[in-house]
Parts: structure tokens; sequence; C-alpha cells
């Protein structure tokens, strides 16, 4: 209530004279309105001060699970060490149940959810990247991430990436294997193990995906916090601001 009446103060609306006024219908529907939009804007305004990351992992037959892993073990982290508030994450597919490039079955309750209530998606790489980025259904439930801030690949990943549109005038990379296959749907192929352009982020070959884990982690935070999960992680390799093109 002292909200309301500071905000009703400074936009010079009074509603002390008129409390007693009950024949005056229009004027308490004015009063009932404007007692709503103060509200309302008050929640929003509680609302973008609360950071938040949500995440969603994007799973697929045929992916190559280090891909994925790799990733996620870095940068869930920032969870996991309150570096970030509200921190959350969610593995999601087209199907319940999820086989991978070695016979791994991986099952998941988040079935063709839509990508745009996140903040991040991750797609890892895999040989059925080739035939996945023809697939109708896969790539209009991935095109439901296009208002996704950040977009982020790792090896292969990149193609399903191109193939949704979520490249186009961007530089990336993928696997060296895959150049030719993604130079369709970018504006660079860059031959290097990370590239950032904007908030997209691709990975190269699948040993690159805790580097970019870590890369984002970096991103979103600080030198401090990547050293302490690299420690955690008993992983010196990645070098902070290192091997990054934007």
């Amino acid at each position: 209530m002292i909200v309301f009446k500071v905000i009703l103060c400074v936009t010079g609306v009074n509603m002390e004279n008129h409390e007693g006024d009950t024949d005056n219908k229009p004027y308490a529907w004015a009063k009932y309105l404007i007692y709503d939009q103060v509200l309302f804007c008050f929640i929003k305004y509680i609302k973008a001060g609360v950071r938040v990351m949500k995440m969603a992992f994007i799973l697929f037959d045929g992916m190559t699970t280090l891909d994925l892993t790799g990733f996620t073990e870095a940068i869930t982290w920032l969870g996991i060490l309150n570096a970030v508030e509200n921190v959350s994450w969610d593995f999601c597919g087209i199907q319940e149940e999820i086989i991978d490039d070695r016979g791994m079955i991986i099952k998941t309750k988040n079935v063709c959810v839509d990508l745009s209530q996140y903040d991040l998606i991750f797609v890892p790489g895999g040989m059925t990247t080739r035939q996945l980025r023809n697939d109708e259904e896969f790539l209009l439930w991935l095109q439901t991430a296009k208002d996704v801030k950040y977009k982020v690949s790792v090896c292969t990943g990149a193609l399903l990436l191109g193939a949704s549109g979520f490249l186009s005038g961007k530089k990336a990379t993928t696997n060296p294997s895959a150049y030719e296959l993604l130079a369709p749907y970018c504006s660079e192929v860059v031959n290097t193990r990370i590239v950032r352009d904007g908030t997209i982020f691709t990975g190269g070959g699948v040993s690159s995906s805790i580097d970019l884990g870590l890369f984002i982690v970096e991103y979103l935070t600080n030198v401090e916090v990547v050293q302490k999960i690299q420690t955690k992680m008993d992983y010196p390799y990645y070098q902070t601001g290192k091997n990054i093109k934007i």
C-alpha cells in the first residue's frame, strides 16, 4: 500500500479526498483501474530485478553424449555454486526415449516442450545431425527457440542451429569434418575451437564441449568463478580469454 501511495503521489492522483464518495461510480471504477495498473507495474518492476537462467539441453537419437555431458558438467556449476541466481535446466527431446550414438538409452519427461520459455538452448552433435537438418518435425520444434537469447552448439550441433535459421549472417564453427556442411548456413566458418557471434556460441569437435561450457560461464560471470569451477572439475586446460573468435 505504501508503494501504491508513493506512485499515486508522484503521478498527482489524490485518492484520499474521495474515500467516501460511493455515489461517484465513474470515479470508483477509475480508482480500481488505477490500483490495478499500479499493482501490475509494481509486480513487473520486481520481476525485472530477478535474474533467471533457465537452460534447455536438446536430446536426439544418435547424439554424441560427451558433447552433452562435457558442456552440462561445466555450465550447471553456475547453479550449484549460486554464481548466478535462479539457475535451472531441463533435458528436452521430441520423444521420451533417446538412444545415443553408442547405444546408451536416455529418458526425459520434457517432450516437445515450447523452447521459447528458456534463456539458453544447447544442441550437441552426432552423425545423425546430417539427417536431422532435413527433418521438418525436429526443425519446427527447434525453431520454437527463435527468441531464446543464448543459442549454443558443440560439434555438428551447429548444423541444426544453421538449418533452423539461427546462424544466418553469423560466424560459427563445428567439427572440422563438417566445415563444408556448415558453410551454407552461416556467413563464415571459422577454423577454431570456440566462436561467439553476439549471443550465438558454437564449439568445435567433441573435446571442446567442456571449454565451451567454461567460456560461457566466464562470459556470464567472471574469471574467478571459472577458476573455481575448474578446480572443482580438476580441469586446468581451459585458459580464460584465449583462442576465442568473436
